[in-house]
């Protein structure tokens, strides 16, 4: 990731989107367009989350326990209204803020 946004860095414009998503056929890839609709109506940045609509399918117990205290600490650590999943790696990136 970062060595993907360390090149895309100065080389996107404003109507540019970066969308990232998990390569283990996870994330299904007909929420790009919801992701796309929020970029497009002047959100900087969406979350794709598995707490609000999605769902977390075959992940042992241990790590959906271990990502919901880590978003909860998130929550409380920084707070940005809005966001549900703090780990998720779905998301979508208007090229203007990057």
């Amino acid at each position: 990731m970062k060595t993907g946004f360390t090149n895309l860095n100065g080389r996107l414009s404003g109507n540019d989107i970066v969308v990232t998503m998990d390569a283990d056929g996870t994330h299904p890839a007909k929420t790009v367009a919801q992701l796309l609709e929020k970029i497009n109506s002047g959100y900087d940045i969406a979350i794709a989350s598995r707490y609000s609509g999605g769902k977390e399918l075959g992940l042992a117990l241990y790590r959906s326990v271990f990502s919901r205290i880590v978003n909860l600490l998130m929550r409380v650590i920084f707070g940005f209204e809005g966001i549900k999943d703090y780990t998720s790696g779905y998301r979508a990136f208007s090229g203007g803020q990057l």
